[in-house]
């Protein structure tokens, strides 16, 4: 009888301990944390705040990862941030860098020509630079070089000098340069300039050398709204600017051009010198509307409307038929012609 009531009695010990452990086990499985751990932080990446007096310029000497950590106001006669190594990325993060007070400041953001000349891969975006004496970006000469550059989602305003200067092979993207002294973007050979728009500025729009400028808005400037040595202009809206529209070598396409050199009485909607491509675009109310002064060219497929002189084509170049269509009419069956209308 007693063996019996003992082996009754490890019978239940042992399911109650069953139990125990099913139980623990469900606890682990359902008890765990209900979203997975936050990500990591960015790491690093290295702050920059409004120096005490006398701390301009703000050097930047090493590669890395740097962002604004508030707006920042420059000093006179100083340059706001210098930039003296390879490989730097700067993030304004929806900040201002800010120059002194009618315009005293020297440049925003510079690579200076001494001690260090030139600098490879620098990215800015995301943020304003505004009102210092000469470049917001001063990154080509007379300043050092910035080369193979990244600019993107950049606003310069009101600097005394270029909005921006860039050097060979870069990329300026979604910028806005409006109000500078001078030019608003000059970016070096190579280099690719789109969805920039630039307004209002004492000099050129844009100017880039040997690149490529696409689906940006040039208005307003003192200059041409946009020249380029040599490669292709697309996509591109040229208007009230006080010399030609455009004035290009190699592929223009499918621009506008509206009353550019209108005011002078001396500028063209669209201005090509020799061996180029220009096809498809619309030129209304300028001085000129599409002005070839050179030979090799061939022009197709583009439209003209009451520019004083709608087509102005030295001899020397390949022109499709020019179809004059003012007060109506059938548009010819010819693929290759330009219109007057």
């Amino acid at each position: 009888m007693v063996n019996r009531l003992k082996n009754a009695l490890w019978l239940i010990v042992g399911a109650v301990a069953a139990v125990w452990a099913l139980t623990t086990l469900v606890g682990v499985v359902q008890g765990g944390p209900m979203e997975p751990p936050a990500a990591p932080g960015p790491t690093n990446r290295m702050a920059i705040y409004q120096p005490a007096p006398g701390g301009f310029p703000i050097v930047i000497s090493q590669p890395g990862s740097y962002y604004l950590g508030e707006n920042i106001n420059g000093e006179a006669a100083k340059d706001g941030i210098h930039i003296r190594a390879d490989n730097v990325t700067l993030d304004l993060n929806g900040f201002t860098l800010k120059g002194a007070e009618g315009g005293a400041s020297f440049n925003g953001i510079t690579v200076p020509v001494d001690p260090t000349g030139i600098v490879y891969n620098l990215s800015i975006f995301n943020g304003t630079i505004r009102d210092w004496g000469n470049a917001g970006i001063g990154a080509a000469p007379p300043n050092g070089y910035a080369d193979y550059s990244r600019l993107a989602d950049l606003s310069l305003k009101g600097n005394g000098g270029p909005g921006v200067r860039v050097g060979w092979g870069s990329i300026v993207s979604q910028v806005t340069a409006s109000y500078n002294g001078g030019p608003g973007i000059l970016a070096g050979e190579g280099s690719i300039v789109e969805r920039a728009t630039v307004d209002a500025n004492e000099g050129d729009g844009i100017y880039v050398s040997k690149g490529t400028i696409m689906d940006s808005v040039s208005r307003a400037n003192d200059g041409a709204g946009i020249i380029l040595d040599y490669g292709t202009v697309t996509n591109c809206t040229a208007m009230y600017n006080e010399g030609d529209g455009i004035q290009a070598a190699g592929v223009v396409m499918g621009n506008e051009a509206f009353l550019n050199g209108y005011d002078l009485n001396d500028g063209a909607g669209i201005h090509v010198y020799e061996a180029s491509r220009i096809e498809g675009n619309d030129v209304q109310l300028n001085d000129r509307g599409v002005d070839v002064d050179g030979n090799d060219n061939i022009i197709i497929r583009n439209s003209a409307y009451n520019n004083t002189t709608d087509y102005d084509i030295a001899a020397g170049n390949t022109v499709g038929q020019i179809i004059n269509m003012t007060g109506g009419g059938t548009i010819t069956a010819d693929p290759w012609a330009n219109f007057r209308y």
